[in-house]
């Protein structure tokens, strides 16, 4: 089976996002349950509720690496389930609640084909939606029948792809039984393939109704015999009715449409060909739906799992996700489920950018311990804190992390600043990223501990030897009020024997080299670049010759500020490159590949990140020669992630030992997680980069990348990774973006970009407007 292409490969995952946003529009508001007659009750932050803990223990020999679930059921004392991957190696899996007896066949249908929604009937047959895309004549009777044979390894082509996408596709319904035999094959009615990838957007069986669909015409069932049946059509589900919906069931055999608007939740009266009264406590929120034992339906949220009676209105949460420390951080919720009981639910949990098929049992209450609540917040909270928390939370017997505040704005934590009220630990990237004064200004007022004994023989952070340049980085008068345990690089980067030996760029070696390529200067820089961007975001690179916090001092008023005025000036106003409407977008990565673009913007989270450049993007070798400047010195930056501790808080140890975690990364989490930044520890770090030396089994998707096609990595030479590390210890510019500075420099410029003042005045004008910010906040 072979995608038909990477465009499709993403509009798939954009809808799969998008309904899993729709089914939790509103989730986790503890009132609304309240308030709709359930159960749910409020917790006070940093109590735990001892009766909605479960214990998460992986199934093993179910998933392989990379599997995701698309359906799961219970079917007799069988769990059946459909899986896939994306590259749509299909197979359906049957096992024993107790993960034995683990039988599986492929669903090989054919090649260029997209599977995707699935269903299970009584008897266990497999309902599969699958589409062939834009094909010059449709898959004939006799290579499906071959391609979909099960027990064959070989998988039979079907006509060849052509690029005319208005011609539409073929869609299908098909039947497999439990031995993987196509029982039955039924091609959607033409008027609902003029996108065959939408002709199905819900697909569920019920005993008394048989098969019933979501369809551009609205809901209608589906019988081998008596072919397409509209129940429901479009007028019935209303003007919004746009054709997606989902359609679940619950264990009396009962089927509900969840829709848009004032049909929320309602169930499909067959008989009436209507739909009945919305379920009640859904009236604000939507949620997503799964059946087992014990209770009509169970319901998932992005904060817990709930029983769910349908008769009487009556919602009752049994499971915290946070206190459960289930999932990854990022993803606090699981995938497909099913319930054994109300304490023992079998469900497809989200670690990080994999899964992997949990079982989830309920704790007893009193073998819960009591734990030291660590409070923390965070303005931009990262991927890999997230579950680093996760994953300190479920193995720390004294400690609990919980993230108490999401500061949205900078405002927010300033109030916090001076009401006193900050948490036990604050990460603080998000104030690097907007206003460092404040990180100074807390320093100053004695908000954060002094953590430097915490680095001595001894201290928390003792056994750490930090990279020179990332310790320097840490450092606010000589001592260490921040901890940076992990870090991205940004730079520019450009072929390497296009560079012709220069390791950085003045502003004049990138136009004589643009123009010798035939270039415009935007051009020459992957185009969608205008000067109002340029001016306000990448000052920012050389922004430690220009802002002295310590010392209250700026410096705009000199040449080297001059010259990148006048070198940003020569950008468009309007990139031209950006597409017009009706226009496709075009990933501007491939300029690169093709040679028709020079310099480009490089933003490293780890090693993989490096080889897709090298390897993908720029398909040769490479030099990182920073942002030009009027000197030609290379100016590249590190963009930390870093925490404080308050200075008063009562879990000095605790703050420590949760910031000393995040140093320990587990074995292969740098390819789980594409941004979890490079280690800041210096032997970790090597270790990583050493990594990159190592030969890619391909046993692995993180042994592989997509560029236009499906790469397999190459190991770097040793050369090559020492020549990256020397760059990366050489990086003495922290990101620091103000928001404030940058809002000046842009409105200022704006005078010179219409050419009523010369950058030397702009240049004067800007100095003395940040000198007043400067002094005023310092």
């Amino acid at each position: 089976m072979k995608k038909v292409g990477a465009v499709r490969s993403v509009v798939c995952s954009i809808l799969v996002l998008l309904l899993c946003v729709t089914s939790f529009t509103g989730c986790g508001k503890k009132n609304d349950a309240a308030n709709s007659g359930g159960n749910e009750t409020s917790v006070e932050p940093g109590k735990v509720d001892k009766n909605q803990i479960f214990k998460a223990e992986k199934i093993d020999g179910i998933l392989a690496q990379g599997e995701r679930i698309v359906c799961m059921e219970c079917i007799g004392d069988r769990i059946k389930a459909f899986v896939s991957t994306e590259e749509e190696k299909d197979r359906c899996i049957s096992f024993k609640p107790d993960g034995s007896d683990v039988q599986t066949f492929d669903v090989a249908i054919g090649e260029d084909y997209h599977s995707q929604y699935c269903t299970f009937d009584k008897d266990g047959n497999l309902f599969l939606n699958c589409f062939y895309e834009h094909y010059n004549g449709a898959p004939t009777e006799e290579s499906s029948d071959e391609a979909s044979d099960a027990a064959s390894a070989t998988e039979e082509a079907l006509p060849e792809v052509i690029d005319d996408s208005s011609k539409g596709g073929k869609a299908y319904i098909i039947k497999i039984d439990s031995s993987g035999k196509e029982l039955f094959k039924a091609e959607l009615p033409e008027e609902l393939t003029e996108d065959p990838f939408l002709s199905i957007t819900a697909m569920e069986w019920t005993e008394k109704n048989g098969l019933v669909l979501c369809t551009p015409r609205g809901i209608e069932t589906y019988d081998e015999k008596k072919g397409f049946n509209v129940i429901l059509d479009e007028k019935a589900l209303g003007g919004s009715y746009d054709g997606f919906g989902t359609l679940f069931k619950d264990s009396d055999d009962r089927l509900y449409y969840e829709g848009n608007g004032e049909f929320a939740c309602c169930e499909v009266d067959f008989a009436n060909k209507s739909l009945g009264e919305p379920l009640k406590g859904f009236e604000d929120s939507m949620y997503e739906f799964f059946r087992g034992a014990d209770h009509n339906l169970y319901v998932k949220s992005f904060d817990g799992i709930f029983t769910y009676d349908s008769n009487q209105g009556k919602l009752e949460k049994i499971l915290d996700y946070d206190y459960s420390n289930i999932g990854s951080g990022q993803w606090t919720t699981v995938g497909c489920a099913v319930a054994l009981s109300d304490k023992e639910i079998i469900a497809d949990v989200p670690l990080d950018y994999n899964s992997e098929l949990n079982r989830l049992t309920k704790v007893d209450p009193k073998d819960v311990p009591d734990k030291t609540l660590i409070t923390m917040s965070a303005m931009n909270m990262d991927m890999r804190v997230e579950s680093q928390i996760m994953d300190f939370n479920r193995t720390n017997d004294k400690y609990r992390i919980e993230v108490t505040k999401h500061y949205d704005y900078q405002d927010d934590f300033n109030n916090d600043v001076v009401s006193g009220d900050l948490p036990d630990i604050i990460m603080v990237s998000g104030i690097y990223s907007d206003m460092y004064s404040d990180f100074g200004k807390c320093v100053d007022k004695g908000l954060f501990l002094d953590l430097t004994k915490e680095f001595e023989k001894g201290g928390a952070f003792g056994d750490i030897e930090m990279l020179p340049n990332i310790a320097e980085m840490m450092k606010t008068d000589d001592k260490y009020y921040s901890v940076i345990p992990s870090f991205a690089v940004v730079t520019y980067a450009m072929r390497e024997q296009d560079a012709g030996g220069k390791t950085s760029m003045s502003y004049k070696d990138c136009e004589e080299m643009a123009k010798s390529h035939n270039f415009e200067i935007d051009k020459a820089f992957g185009g969608m670049i205008k000067k109002d961007n340029l001016v306000a975001h990448e000052w920012k690179f050389n922004k430690n010759k220009y802002i002295d916090w310590e010392n209250s001092k700026c410096d705009f008023d000199n040449q080297d500020f001059i010259e990148f005025l006048n070198f940003v000036n020569k950008f468009p106003v309007e990139s031209d490159d950006y597409p017009k409407d009706g226009e496709a977008f075009m990933n501007p990565d491939f300029k690169y590949a093709n040679g028709e673009a020079l310099f480009r913007e490089s933003p490293f989270s780890n090693m993989d990140s490096y080889i897709e450049l090298k390897q993908g993007i720029f398909k040769d070798n490479v030099t990182l020669i920073g942002y030009p400047s009027k000197d030609g010195e290379n100016l590249s930056y590190i963009m930390p992630i870093a925490f404080a501790v308050n200075s008063k808080t009562a879990n000095k140890e605790g703050a420590c030992e949760f910031i000393r975690n995040l140093f320990d990364i587990r074995e292969g989490q740098y390819n789980e997680v594409p941004y979890a930044g490079f280690p800041a520890d210096k032997s970790r770090f090597e270790a990583e980069l050493e990594r990159s030396t190592k030969e890619f089994s391909g046993d692995s998707e993180s042994d592989y990348f997509y560029f236009g096609d499906k790469i397999k990595k190459k190991p770097l030479s040793q050369e090559e990774v020492n020549g990256f590390k020397d760059f990366v210890i050489a990086i003495d510019t922290r990101y620091e973006s103000d928001d404030e500075v940058g809002k000046i420099i842009s409105e200022e410029c704006a005078s010179f970009f219409s050419g009523k003042k010369t950058a030397e005045e702009v240049a004067g004008l800007i100095q003395n407007r940040v000198s007043v910010y400067v002094n005023e906040n310092s």
